[in-house]
């Protein structure tokens, strides 16, 4: 089980591994942060990356690239960029819609669908992962990605509630396409 802790700050929502990149640090510090649990994969409040950042840094080594690079349980060719884009654009709009606007308060960070998927942040593809929401008293959990027959994500699966309001428990199924509601009432 892993919880979402995507500590952004300043007015751009950098973690610190954005901080690493845009100075062009030495690799060694982009390698422990990530060490330490820094996602790769996740995105300041402009959608950009660690590694966008790096790239964008006059005389960058290929060292600190190589670093900010994320690995992935599934190779390349089994990733569809474009479906995990909207799956992540429709699971972002469930948060919204679900926290009532508490997830746009404080902005908040919102868990990147891809972090599911970095090889250093999770032991494998069945991990389930926690995303509370502050002031919701509740948020999503057992948030994991699930392989269709050809070995590609296929969905994405979570259950949410709100400690507040009885019978908010609910479990949906986010692809590329939108959201099914699965169950729901059962908290």
């Amino acid at each position: 089980l892993r919880i979402a802790r995507l500590a952004r700050g300043g007015t751009v929502g950098w973690t610190p591994l954005h901080y690493a990149a845009s100075a062009g640090a030495p690799a060694w510090v982009a390698e422990r942060l990530v060490e330490a649990g820094a996602a790769r994969c996740a995105k300041d409040w402009l959608g950009r990356t660690p590694l966008d950042l790096a790239k964008s840094v006059p005389g960058c080594g290929q060292d600190l690239l190589a670093a900010l690079t994320p690995s992935f349980h599934l190779p390349a060719e089994q990733l569809d960029n474009s479906q995990l884009d909207a799956m992540e654009s429709h699971f972002h709009g469930l948060i919204k819609e679900a926290s009532m606007g508490l997830s746009d308060k404080g902005h908040l960070s919102m868990l990147p669908v891809r972090v599911l998927l970095e090889s250093h942040l999770t032991s494998g593809l069945n991990d389930c992962w926690n995303f509370p929401i502050p002031g919701m008293y509740g948020g999503f959990y057992n948030i994991h990605l699930v392989l269709g027959g050809d070995g590609r994500v296929s969905h994405l699966q979570c259950e949410s509630w709100c400690r507040v309001s009885g019978g908010s428990g609910r479990r949906d199924k986010v692809t590329a396409d939108g959201v099914e509601l699965l169950e729901s009432g059962f908290v």
